[in-house]
C-alpha cells in the first residue's frame, strides 16, 4: 500500500523517539521516561512489519517512525492513493494489545480438561479462530493473548458441554500464581485487518 519497508521506516527510529518526547504526552504516562528516548533497533522493525508481538512503546516509536517516513515521501512528492497526508498512518496501522489472560486457566487445569473431554484443546482452538494448539497451551503456561482470544476461549468453556470445571475472570493484568506474567504469545494468530 505504501512501498514501506522495515529498513526504510527503522532509519527514522531515532528522530521518532526525539518526536516522542519532545510532542507528545506519552512519556509522562510510563514511568520511565527513559523508555521512550530508547530507539527500537533494526530487528524490531522486521518484528513488527511481520506482525509479531512486541511492548507497547517499541509499538508505538514503529507506528511514529512510519509517519515520519511517510512524511519525508510526501515531500519528495510521492503519492498515495489511501493516504492523503502522513498522519493517516494512524488510521491503517493500529497496536493491538496481546495483555490478557484468563485466571483458573492453567496447564493443570487444560490436562484435566483433556481427560474428561478429549476435544478440548482443538475446540478452544477453534473457538479462538487459530490454527494451531500452542496458543491454548501458552495461555495455560502464563503467556498473554488479545482479548478476542482469551474472551472466545472463556466464552466456549462457560457454554460448552464438554467443559465442566468453569474458569475465572479474563484480566489484562497478571493473576493468580505466574497467569499473565510472561510476554505474549509468538504463536497466537491476530486478524489486523
Amino acid at each position: 500500500m505504501t512501498g514501506l519497508d522495515a529498513q526504510g521506516v527503522s532509519q527514522f527510529r531515532k528522530e521518532a523517539s526525539t518526536l516522542v518526547l519532545e510532542e507528545t504526552a506519552w512519556a509522562r504516562t510510563s514511568s520511565f521516561r527513559k523508555t521512550w528516548s530508547d530507539y527500537c533497533s533494526r530487528p524490531q522493525y522486521n518484528a513488527a512489519s511481520n506482525g509479531r508481538p512486541m511492548v507497547f512503546h517499541k509499538a508505538a516509536l514503529v507506528i511514529v517512525s512510519c509517519e515520519l517516513a511517510l512524511q519525508s515521501l510526501f515531500k519528495s512528492r510521492h503519492e498515495f492513493d489511501d493516504l492523503a497526508r502522513p498522519e493517516d498512518i494512524y488510521t491503517i496501522m493500529r497496536i493491538i494489545p496481546a495483555c490478557w489472560s484468563i485466571d483458573s486457566f492453567t496447564a493443570n487445569y487444560l490436562s484435566r480438561a483433556a481427560e474428561s473431554f478429549s476435544d478440548a484443546i482443538p475446540v478452544l482452538r477453534e473457538a479462538a479462530g487459530q490454527d494451531n494448539n500452542t496458543v491454548i497451551e501458552d495461555l495455560a503456561g502464563g503467556y498473554t493473548v488479545t482479548w478476542h482470544t482469551a474472551n472466545s476461549i472463556k466464552h466456549t468453556i462457560d457454554t460448552h458441554d464438554g467443559f465442566t470445571e468453569p474458569v475465572d475472570v479474563v484480566r489484562a493484568r497478571p493473576g493468580r500464581g505466574k497467569l499473565g506474567n510472561k510476554k505474549a504469545s509468538q504463536s497466537e494468530l491476530v486478524d489486523v485487518g
